[in-house]
């Protein structure tokens, strides 16, 4: 639910980036009509029109950079900050129990998925790297069965 949720969310940031972009080109085509001596139509524009157009259209230019920043450049940088790191993966458990057994490091955030995975399947520990801090996102049922899965883990590699 909260995945489907994410993805929706990403989506729709991606969209705001392409409107961005379309905001952007409208603005500067608008802006190159003006300057036109050709473009007779809009020579012709009253004192007020020429006022509005040249104080809206920066401000779409602006509204289309800050469309295009939020919408492709912080969504792509986030979704290529997220480590994917399976139970197999010996060091990344090490350093999630170390992590939370020391209490410094404690999970800035856990999200937790609305079921209990089926047997077997393979529980997936999301690490999101932030100033050299880990933020953990662990998609288990429920914060005691994310303690000791990660608890039962690392037993297995002889952690004290």
């Amino acid at each position: 639910m909260q995945e489907a949720l994410m993805n929706d969310i990403r989506k729709t940031t991606k969209n705001l980036g392409y409107m961005g972009i379309f905001f952007f080109c409208l603005s500067i085509s608008a802006l190159f009509l003006r300057s036109l001596s050709s473009a007779s139509f809009l020579q012709n524009l009253s004192w007020g029109a020429t006022i509005a157009f040249y104080t809206i259209t920066p401000l779409f230019v602006i509204l289309g950079l800050f469309l295009i920043y939020v919408g492709l450049y912080v969504n792509d940088r986030r979704g290529k900050e997220f480590i994917h790191c399976l139970n197999n993966d010996p060091k990344k458990i090490k350093e999630i129990y170390f992590q939370i057994m020391q209490g410094q490091e404690k999970p800035k955030r856990i999200r937790l998925s609305d079921g209990i995975p089926a047997e077997g399947t393979l529980y997936m520990i999301i690490l999101y790297h932030e100033s050299n801090q880990y933020q953990i996102s662990i998609s288990l049922a429920n914060a005691q069965q994310i303690f000791e899965y990660v608890k039962t883990q690392a037993s297995h590699l002889n952690i004290e």
